[in-house]
């Protein structure tokens, strides 16, 4: 019998019009519709890492 180790790990991916509409993000939407490409998927941990990256960066 296989462990669960041995099992690929599957994460899912989100298109930018499903990140942007969901209400997990709702508060980011504008940000996000903004920094996300069409066409792409991303992870949730991805949407995540982009979120901070910019809510983070210095004002000019």
């Amino acid at each position: 019998m296989a462990k669960a180790e041995d099992k690929p790990v599957v994460t899912q991916g989100y298109t930018k019009s499903q990140i942007t509409e969901s209400k997990k993000f709702a508060e980011n939407q504008d940000v996000l519709n903004g920094l996300l490409e069409d066409g792409k998927t991303y992870t949730i941990e991805e949407v995540k890492a982009i979120t901070n990256t910019f809510l983070k960066k210095e004002v000019k």
